[in-house]
């Protein structure tokens, strides 16, 4: 998949285990699985 980091390296040192780190922007792999029933 591929995502954008929502923080800066020291911040995810920092931070606590559940916050978000990096926002997800697309799954190749979602698309195939789903594939059948987008169309």
């Amino acid at each position: 998949g591929f995502g954008v980091t929502a923080r800066s390296t020291v911040d995810t040192r920092k931070i606590d285990p559940t916050s978000i780190i990096v926002f997800h922007q697309a799954d190749v792999g979602e698309y195939l699985r789903d594939e059948d029933t987008l169309f």
